[in-house]
Protein backbone atom coordinates (compact mmCIF):
# COMPACT_ATOMS: atom_id res chain seq x y z
CA UNK A 1 0.00 0.00 0.00
CA UNK A 2 2.80 2.42 0.85
CA UNK A 3 4.49 1.74 -2.49
CA UNK A 4 1.21 2.37 -4.32
CA UNK A 5 0.78 5.71 -2.59
CA UNK A 6 4.18 6.99 -3.65
CA UNK A 7 4.23 5.58 -7.14
CA UNK A 8 0.68 6.14 -8.39
CA UNK A 9 -1.55 8.29 -6.19
CA UNK A 10 0.88 11.09 -5.35
CA UNK A 11 1.82 11.91 -8.98
CA UNK A 12 -1.85 11.94 -9.95
CA UNK A 13 -2.74 14.28 -7.08
CA UNK A 14 0.14 16.63 -7.89
CA UNK A 15 -0.91 16.68 -11.55
CA UNK A 16 -4.45 17.61 -10.55
CA UNK A 17 -3.17 20.38 -8.26
CA UNK A 18 -0.96 21.76 -11.06
CA UNK A 19 -3.84 21.71 -13.55
CA UNK A 20 -6.23 23.41 -11.11
CA UNK A 21 -3.60 26.06 -10.31
CA UNK A 22 -3.03 26.78 -14.00
CA UNK A 23 -6.76 27.01 -14.69
CA UNK A 24 -7.23 29.41 -11.77
CA UNK A 25 -4.32 31.53 -12.99
CA UNK A 26 -5.68 31.71 -16.54
CA UNK A 27 -9.22 32.40 -15.34
CA UNK A 28 -8.59 34.93 -12.58
CA UNK A 29 -4.98 36.04 -13.07
CA UNK A 30 -4.17 35.30 -9.43
CA UNK A 31 -1.32 33.05 -8.31
CA UNK A 32 -2.30 30.60 -5.58
CA UNK A 33 0.86 30.41 -3.44
CA UNK A 34 -0.44 27.78 -0.97
CA UNK A 35 -1.10 25.37 -3.84
CA UNK A 36 2.38 25.99 -5.20
CA UNK A 37 3.80 25.35 -1.72
CA UNK A 38 2.14 21.94 -1.71
CA UNK A 39 3.56 21.19 -5.15
CA UNK A 40 7.12 22.15 -4.20
CA UNK A 41 6.95 20.34 -0.85
CA UNK A 42 5.65 17.06 -2.31
CA UNK A 43 7.62 16.99 -5.55
CA UNK A 44 10.77 15.33 -4.08
CA UNK A 45 8.68 12.62 -2.40
CA UNK A 46 6.88 11.97 -5.68
CA UNK A 47 10.15 11.61 -7.56
CA UNK A 48 11.48 9.28 -4.85
CA UNK A 49 8.40 7.07 -5.25
CA UNK A 50 8.73 6.91 -9.01
CA UNK A 51 12.52 6.49 -9.17
CA UNK A 52 13.97 5.34 -5.82
CA UNK A 53 17.49 5.06 -7.25
CA UNK A 54 17.68 8.86 -7.43
CA UNK A 55 17.70 9.23 -3.64
CA UNK A 56 21.42 8.47 -3.44
CA UNK A 57 22.32 11.10 -6.02
CA UNK A 58 23.99 14.22 -4.63
CA UNK A 59 22.10 16.51 -7.00
CA UNK A 60 18.77 15.09 -5.85
CA UNK A 61 19.65 15.99 -2.27
CA UNK A 62 20.23 19.58 -3.43
CA UNK A 63 16.94 19.49 -5.34
CA UNK A 64 15.11 18.30 -2.23
CA UNK A 65 16.67 21.07 -0.13
CA UNK A 66 15.89 23.78 -2.70
CA UNK A 67 12.29 22.62 -3.13
CA UNK A 68 11.71 22.73 0.64
CA UNK A 69 13.23 26.23 0.78
CA UNK A 70 10.94 27.31 -2.08
CA UNK A 71 7.90 25.83 -0.33
CA UNK A 72 8.60 27.66 2.92
CA UNK A 73 9.45 30.86 1.04
CA UNK A 74 6.20 30.77 -0.89
CA UNK A 75 4.31 30.03 2.31
CA UNK A 76 5.85 33.13 3.89
CA UNK A 77 4.98 35.19 0.81
CA UNK A 78 1.39 33.96 0.91
CA UNK A 79 1.12 34.90 4.58
CA UNK A 80 2.37 38.44 3.90
CA UNK A 81 0.14 38.88 0.84
CA UNK A 82 -2.96 37.83 2.78
CA UNK A 83 -2.30 40.35 5.57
Amino acid sequence: MKNTLKSIILPICLSVIIIVTLIDYVKYGDIKFPQLCIIFALMPMTIEGMKPELTIDKNFKYFRFISIILAFGMLAISLFVEM
